[in-house]
């Protein structure tokens, strides 16, 4: 494991041989040669084979002549980088491997959810903050990334305080903006909604800071470059643009703030890189609202055909009848259910494309990404979550998250070598607070 250690020595538990190459500040390096602990341990560097899942060949595309230096504009212009190109045609193969393992179990994490909700009603909410702090170090310490698992370093108090930082501000910004909205009530609304979406992407950028700045691996830890105001202020536009295209737009708009985001996205010293077009995305987009408005007429056109079948007369005053009510009741809920298997259907199969396309374009220095995740996997694990968590009341909702997990982060392969013997401590100062603007304005966005 990676460890901080004077720069003088040498030699670490394991007997191993580090060179630093460059000054790290005291920051350790990895084995200079990549081959397995002969004893007293059993981590190795050399990327272990997770599973026993057979691998596939492929085609690893060829690299081209890239940008380099992706820092520069970033706000870590301190920091050389040089990263390497995105892959074109190329005919180099090579076997595709899994990086990724999730070990969770249902119950274990069900038995935090149901700690945290206890503690947090007999606590008015404090523990809250405390509860999702120890559900996030036992997800992280469950994913393994080739072969060692993630560590969470954020604590609960860090998240408490930045809350109670920013609820003042909240709460002032609400009173405003409601006394401005009955004064001016259609203008104070659009405003209202304005500022609520603009605040939302300040604090959902800021929140991503600090969590990869809590997320270590062999003690390296993640960071996320960039101004939040300005990724906000970008946002904004491109949503400005996605509603003026009447949602057209939105893969455009997609790929623009996924590439704000994932470029700014730093591990050690190395950044993600992702490029990725959004041409690729809008087949199956517009596969999505082709078949959004089929549904949409299928479902009427079923609607239409159980009234006559049960003899109930198309009329203003048909929903006034209580003769008609059962039978309203009825049609009413098969429509429902028709609608929403529809949306589940379609919303699976767009789902997983995105996810192919988002991993196809994202490398990580020589390291290239891939998933093997289908409309049918994602749309089974949808209809099989979706009861589990109904007739649950609720109480299956981790075993659900656990699948869900284990579908998306075992799907992953990656190509390349990982070079992690170059691969220093992250410099840029980390985030002393929490997400507590996020958290002030009551949105969830997941772990």
């Amino acid at each position: 494991m990676w460890k901080k250690n004077n720069p003088e020595q040498r030699t670490a538990d394991s007997g191993q041989s580090f060179s630093l190459g460059r000054d790290t500040g005291g920051l350790m390096g990895v084995p200079q040669e990549q081959k397995p602990a002969q004893t007293g341990s059993s981590r190795h560097l050399q990327p272990p084979s997770l599973t026993d899942r057979a691998t596939a060949p492929a085609i690893l595309p060829t690299p081209a002549p890239g940008p380099k230096d992706q820092a520069a504009g970033s706000g870590l212009s301190s920091r050389s980088v040089t990263t390497p190109p995105f892959p074109q045609r190329g005919s180099e193969v090579v076997s595709w491997r899994p990086p990724t393992e999730f070990r969770a179990q249902g119950s274990a994490y069900f038995a935090l959810l149901l700690k945290t909700f206890l503690l947090s009603i007999f606590t008015l909410g404090v523990y809250s903050f405390w509860g999702k702090t120890e559900q996030r170090a036992y997800l992280w310490k469950r994913t393994f990334i080739l072969g060692d698992p993630l560590e969470y370093t954020g604590t609960g108090k860090e998240l408490f305080i930045s809350f109670l930082i920013a609820l003042p501000f909240v709460l002032v910004f609400s009173f405003l903006i409601g006394a401005f909205a009955q004064a001016q009530l259609l203008l104070g609304q659009l405003l209202m909604v304005v500022l609520l979406v603009f605040l939302l992407h300040i604090a959902s950028y800021g929140a991503l800071r600090y969590r990869l700045t809590r997320t270590r691996w062999h003690g390296i830890r993640g960071n996320l470059s960039g101004s939040a105001l300005l990724y906000a202020v970008k946002a904004m536009g491109y949503t400005l643009v996605a509603i003026c295209s009447l949602g057209l737009a939105s893969p455009w708009v997609a790929a623009r703030l996924l590439r704000l985001k994932l470029n700014n996205v730093w591990f050690g010293d190395r950044p993600f890189v992702f490029h990725g077009p959004a041409r690729e995305l809008y087949i199956s987009f517009l596969l999505l609202i082709v078949g959004g408005l089929l549904l949409t007429a299928g479902v009427a056109a079923l609607g239409v055909l159980s009234l006559k079948v049960l003899g109930v007369p198309l009329s203003a005053d048909m929903l006034r009848s209580p003769e008609h009510r059962p039978a309203l009741l009825i049609i009413g809920g098969i429509c429902y259910l028709t609608f929403l298997l529809g949306l589940v259907l379609l919303s699976s199969f767009y789902h997983a494309s995105f996810i192919c396309w988002l991993a196809r374009h994202l490398a990580f220095g020589e390291m290239r990404m891939r998933s093997r995740l289908t409309g049918g996997q994602t749309l089974w694990t949808r209809l099989t979550n979706m009861p589990l968590v109904v007739f649950t009341f609720g109480i299956g909702y981790a075993w659900a998250f656990v699948r869900e997990m284990k579908m998306h982060l075992h799907s992953l392969d990656y190509a390349g070598e990982p070079r992690l013997e170059s691969l220093l401590q992250d410099t840029k100062p980390a985030p002393a607070r929490g997400e507590g603007l996020l958290d002030a304005l009551d949105v969830d966005m997941a772990l």
